[in-house]
């Protein structure tokens, strides 16, 4: 799953890691916003490794609308562990909030509760491929 275009014209690709909340996109939204008048051409990638991130985010804030024209690519966690990316953060919540991750998450927990490392590698590796395919 790749989430980077092509880059054949040698644009810069900018990428913005949130962490540890969204407040650090209110922080920085100013420095981002001057940012992408300055390079038009520029790839803006948003990504957070926290699950609860995408979760946080209120479609309808000024933040996030503000946001929306800004990144071109939207990369998170989901619940079970496994990075996902979206074009929009309306997609990325669409995508969160899927029937199917949260089945993988339920999953994941319980055989995590068996303690049987060997089969919840192997069944997280399926899981893997499963959501690369469908996503």
């Amino acid at each position: 799953m790749s989430f980077l275009k092509i880059n054949t014209d040698n644009y810069p690709t900018v990428l913005f890691y949130c962490s540890p909340s969204l407040g650090m996109l209110d922080s920085c939204l100013s420095v981002l916003k001057a940012l992408s008048v300055k390079l038009p051409n520029a790839y803006f990638v948003f990504l957070t490794s926290k699950e609860d991130v995408i979760n946080q985010i209120y479609l309808d804030s000024e933040l996030i609308k503000i946001s929306e024209k800004i990144f071109d690519k939207v990369v998170f966690r989901t619940v079970s562990g496994i990075f996902l990316s979206a074009n929009t953060f309306s997609g990325a919540k669409k995508l969160n909030d899927s029937f199917i991750i949260k089945i993988l998450y339920n999953v994941n927990f319980f055989l995590s509760k068996l303690k049987l490392k060997f089969i919840i590698k192997l069944i997280q590796l399926i899981f893997n491929v499963l959501i690369e395919i469908i996503f």
